[in-house]
């Protein structure tokens, strides 16, 4: 386990946000370049997990469920 955590990239090196969640062990970051991530997110127990956008905004990195239920689970 790497002390630091590692930063893992939506979706330069995970296609989908919950590929990445799916691949975080404690400490990890999932980093969410801009765009629209249309996806029901269910959150693993895993202590002192980040997920941030990295866009310049907030409206830049959008995570929606598009209708199909709670986006964060």
């Amino acid at each position: 386990m790497n002390v630091f955590g590692i930063i893992r990239d939506v979706p330069g090196s995970y296609p989908t946000i919950q590929f990445a969640l799916n691949s975080c062990n404690p400490g990890d970051t999932v980093l969410i370049q801009p765009g629209l991530y249309p996806e029901n997110l269910i959150w693993p127990n895993i202590n002192n997990l980040k997920l941030i956008g990295a866009g310049a905004t907030a409206a830049a990195t959008v995570v929606s469920a598009s209708g199909n239920g709670r986006t964060l689970y």
